[in-house]
């Protein structure tokens, strides 16, 4: 009986370290969860405060857009003056820029044939071979 009774004392011990160690991974498991709770919370504390800054800087993008829009400006911006027009050179003016031209480059003056003779024929043609 003894035997029984020590037995039924080691079941007893082994039921009850069975029931300790469920009850410490269960509250272990509840801990975990309440920290997960804290994580998620901080985590959303988190993007409400970037989706309120990008809220703010679309507010100021707006608002920076719409002034630039909407602002008064002066009437000479708004409608710039169109360059005029200017006349074709005559021929004097034009000779007189060759000229010029010729001076500040310090170049001979290209041999100018009158258009109203017909050009002279080449006697070498010994540049088409």
């Amino acid at each position: 009986m003894t035997y029984l009774l020590a037995l039924l004392f080691f079941l007893a011990a082994l039921m009850g370290l069975a029931s300790i160690s469920q009850s410490y991974a269960a509250a272990k498991q509840a801990q975990a969860a309440i920290e997960a709770g804290r994580a998620a919370e901080i985590a959303s504390a988190g993007n409400l405060v970037m989706i309120v800054t990008l809220a703010i800087l679309l507010l100021a993008a707006l608002a920076t857009i719409g002034w630039l829009l909407l602002r008064p400006r002066p009437a000479d911006v708004r409608f710039a003056p169109r360059p005029k027009t200017l006349a074709a050179p005559d021929s004097s003016t034009l000779l007189t820029l060759v000229l010029m031209q010729m001076l500040q480059n310090q170049r001979p003056p290209a041999p100018m044939i009158p258009l109203d003779e017909e050009l002279p024929e080449l006697q070498d043609d010994s540049w088409t071979r």
